[in-house]
């Protein structure tokens, strides 16, 4: 990601309204709604050299560099060609060690890992520290990399609830964050709303903070964020200068019913309470996905034969194409939508399993797709 424009702070409730794109149930293009297959063209398997494979969770750079964080233990650095280079993690609190690993951001030059203690670390393509940067000025609440250029990165901030607010549903603050090495003190680029439910203890002490939405970013062209915020299906652009939002498009889209009902009861601290009831529906958003100058919506909509729905919009919010991704050979859950994948270079990386429950992470080409 490169961004032209110089980032600076702007009010986000000072914005002029965005451009409002309406797009209707179905896109042009005729071949829409076709099941796109994969053809594996290589995979990481634990071989029990050196790694191991339980939790992968993909990211891939520029170069085609592949980087797995897995758990708290690793963050594995292979070849584009499939090769285990080294793990970048040192467990520890000293220079260059974290104790914990939140994310991980593969750059041209670089690769960044934010964890705690709060700190990001850099470094270069052959695993040496480039640089340490401190990241305690970010305030409470739960804080998470997905953007830098520059000495400039990105964060999206989770607030921290009130708990003299009392038990119940709750608008919580969702902020996108700039900072820079050079200021070292972030600023607010723009601020969502995200309702979760509290539950309090005597109005002071907050025993447990839920919600069935998260807030979703990623960089987007030259110099804008990409956003959804809503359960609903709505993708918002944000310009990375201005903090404006540029474009605001949806579409008609058949919402997914839950099949689960009812909030039960939770347990935490020793402390029992009723859960809330979830919605009715799934979010019709899961994840969001820069491919090619365009974005594609993975959707909550699945079909055991075709796969996973995923909704293409083009950069001025237009509704063009669609397509299901068949992803396995098996038959898709159509309850368990919630898969990960990361594509790049004209590939999807994402894990899977062996017949024989082995862990693997798998780098395909998308067969169908044009």
């Amino acid at each position: 990601m490169k961004f032209d424009a110089v980032v600076v702070w702007l009010a986000f409730s000072a914005v002029a309204a965005p451009q409002v794109v309406d797009n209707p149930a179905k896109p042009p293009n005729l071949s829409a709604g076709r099941v796109v297959t994969l053809k594996e063209e290589m995979r990481i398997e634990d071989t029990g050299d050196g790694f191991y494979l339980k939790m992968p969770m993909v990211k891939v750079g520029p170069d085609g560099t592949i980087f797995v964080r897995d758990g708290q233990e690793q963050v594995l650095q292979f070849s584009p060609e499939g090769k285990f280079l080294r793990n970048l993690l040192k467990k520890g609190q000293g220079p260059g060690e974290l104790t914990q690993v939140n994310e991980i951001l593969p750059l041209a030059d670089r690769v960044l890992i934010q964890g705690m203690p709060p700190k990001i670390l850099a470094f270069n393509r052959d695993g040496g520290l480039i640089r340490e940067t401190g990241l305690q000025t970010l305030g409470p609440g739960l804080v998470r990399l997905f953007a830098a250029t520059g000495d400039t990165m990105f964060f999206h901030r989770s607030g921290r609830p009130d708990p003299n607010q009392g038990s119940g549903w709750k608008d919580i603050p969702q902020e996108i964050l700039i900072y820079s090495d050079k200021d070292q003190e972030p600023k607010v680029l723009a601020t969502f709303f995200i309702s979760a439910f509290l539950q309090t203890s005597g109005g002071k002490v907050l025993i447990s903070h839920m919600s069935f939405k998260s807030l979703t970013a990623i960089p987007f062209g030259p110099a804008a964020f990409a956003v959804n915020e809503t359960p609903e299906h709505a993708v918002k652009l944000i310009d990375a200068g201005s903090g404006k939002i540029t474009r605001h498009f949806r579409r008609e889209y058949r919402r997914v019913k839950r099949k689960a009902s009812g909030g039960g009861s939770a347990r935490i601290g020793g402390s029992s309470f009723a859960a809330p009831d979830p919605p009715e529906h799934q979010n019709d958003i899961l994840f969001l996905h820069e491919v090619d100058g365009r974005i594609w919506v993975q959707t909550s909509t699945a079909s055991a034969k075709k796969g996973i729905l995923f909704d293409v919009f083009d950069a001025e919010g237009r509704y063009v194409d669609c397509f299901y991704l068949k992803y396995s050979d098996k038959d898709i859950d159509p309850d368990r939508t919630f898969k990960t994948f990361t594509f790049a270079g004209g590939f999807v990386y994402f894990s899977d399993t062996t017949d024989d429950d082995l862990i693997v992470i798998k780098k395909c080409s998308l067969v169908g797709l044009k």
